[in-house]
């Protein structure tokens, strides 16, 4: 008996649509505030947000760090100490297990690492990380972004304290070009 060529053509259907059923999705993912809001993280912006007690331009800008760099390391100091006591929460390990079966990405406004440490691997912060610190002499430099280790204490008596010296230190070793042309010339 010769076999219907139609069966042929829905059996090779059937097993395309499996193999595409198979692959893995693409899914990008964008995560604010409120999704580390519950693990204990403040808000910026809502209602009870930090810039209703605190002066962005002060804390959060260019010229703030300029006038005063040690108001605004103190500033992110205690969002580091806030950091240490939090862990993720559901959403997050959920996050993280989704990339598990998909190619996830998220991009994030948040400055914690609670996408990370919930076991996600492709997270784009738009808005720095707090973990992450950079010399004021050369910011624009990739090679001076050093991480900041939460748990090696810094200052005196084992403080937590990162102050505008300790990035110098962090991040004075690192060679600087002569000019800005020397950086985009091999």
């Amino acid at each position: 008996m010769i076999g219907n060529p139609y069966n042929h053509d829905i059996s090779l259907a059937i097993t395309i649509r499996f193999q595409a059923m198979a692959e893995k999705l693409k899914i990008v993912v964008l995560t604010g505030a409120g999704i580390s809001r519950e693990s204990g993280i403040p808000t910026f912006r809502d209602n009870n947000g930090m810039w209703k007690k605190y002066d962005a331009r002060k804390l959060a800008s260019v010229m703030g760090f300029e006038e005063d760099p040690q108001a605004v390391l103190d500033f992110y100091n205690a969002r580091r100490k806030n950091l240490l006591e939090v862990q993720p929460n559901h959403a997050h390990m959920m996050l993280a297990t989704l990339e598990k079966l998909h190619d996830v990405t998220i991009i994030t406004q948040n400055v914690d690492d609670l996408h990370e440490r919930a076991g996600s691997s492709r997270v784009i912060h738009l808005h720095g990380e707090l973990k992450k610190v950079s010399s004021s002499l050369d910011r624009l430099n990739p090679d001076c972004i050093k991480e900041y280790p939460l748990d090696v204490p810094f200052g005196r008596q084992g403080s937590r304290r990162l102050t505008a010296a300790a990035i110098h230190r962090m991040v004075r070793r690192i060679p600087r070009p002569r000019n800005r042309a020397s950086r985009h010339h091999g």
